[in-house]
């Protein structure tokens, strides 16, 4: 369940939320009455909160208040049929954007993290299931792993438009958000659509075990060797392909040669040497 909708009655004391749904991009609106309020309440120590799919854990934004507080004036207001003035907008590729302004503001950073909320607010742990304190911390570490795990997919799938860029295979539950850098290895590439590829599960796992890479502008390199029949025919039709370039965040090709030289299976490809 969504984080933010699933704590909404806990949350709301301290931060303006709107459900918005990711099919219409994320429209939504604030009214200048309740916003009045929480302004008084926190200043600009709040956070307005779009939350979006229902069953997508990390699917929200939780913007401070303060970073767009400026875009929140009465000349972006627009009325209402019964006349109420409110602010109305959208979200496109991580931009916020309000109706009556053209001014966009990249709230990618923002995207479903939990911290940005209050650190009280519990996530979803069935206590009965646990004995003490220690393993109760453990599964609340691994919740909010799968929150930030949960944000990458959406990323990295959205920048490739919810296709595999190798097969073109577009069924979401054969998909996968392929950390180029794994996961355990940077913790500040996590979370980066910089370092993630759409990929189906086959071409996921072939990646994952270097028998194939990217070059840096995504055209596949295959490392063969002694494999069977169908799999060496399998990677020879993929070989030199180019992969479909993705849409919003370009891929950091510091990423890609960090694959090539740590997990590519080939001795060596255009002069970048194996560890």
């Amino acid at each position: 369940m969504n984080f933010v909708l699933h704590n909404r009655e806990a949350l709301q004391d301290r931060h303006y939320i709107r459900k918005a749904d990711p099919a219409t991009n994320y429209w939504f609106d604030f009214s200048s009455g309740p916003l009045e309020k929480y302004v008084e309440r926190f200043g600009d120590a709040f956070c307005l909160v779009i939350a979006g799919a229902p069953d997508v854990a990390g699917d929200f934004f939780a913007i401070p208040y303060s970073y767009i507080s400026d875009l929140f004036t009465t000349s972006t207001q627009a009325n209402d049929k019964l006349g109420r003035s409110r602010w109305v907008g959208n979200v496109i590729d991580f931009a916020l954007r309000i109706t009556n302004t053209g001014t966009r503001r990249d709230i990618s950073e923002y995207y479903g993290r939990p911290e940005q909320l209050d650190q009280s607010i519990a996530l979803p742990i069935d206590i009965d299931e646990y004995e003490n304190e220690c393993a109760i911390e453990n599964r609340r570490a691994e919740v909010n792993q799968r929150l930030k795990q949960s944000v990458f997919r959406n990323r990295v799938l959205a920048n490739f438009h919810t296709r595999c860029c190798v097969s073109g295979i577009a069924e979401p539950e054969l998909l996968v958000a392929s950390h180029i850098v794994p996961w355990s290895r940077r913790i500040d590439t996590r979370l980066d659509p910089a370092n993630g590829l759409c990929l189906s599960v086959w071409i996921d796992r072939l990646f994952d075990r270097g028998l194939i890479a990217f070059t840096d502008d995504l055209q596949v390199v295959v490392s063969f060797g002694s494999y069977s029949q169908s799999l060496a025919a399998a990677l020879a039709a993929i070989d030199g392909r180019q992969a479909t370039l993705p849409f919003h965040t370009r891929i950091a090709p510091e990423y890609l040669q960090w694959h090539r030289q740590h997990v590519f299976l080939s001795p060596q490809f255009h002069g970048v040497p194996a560890t």
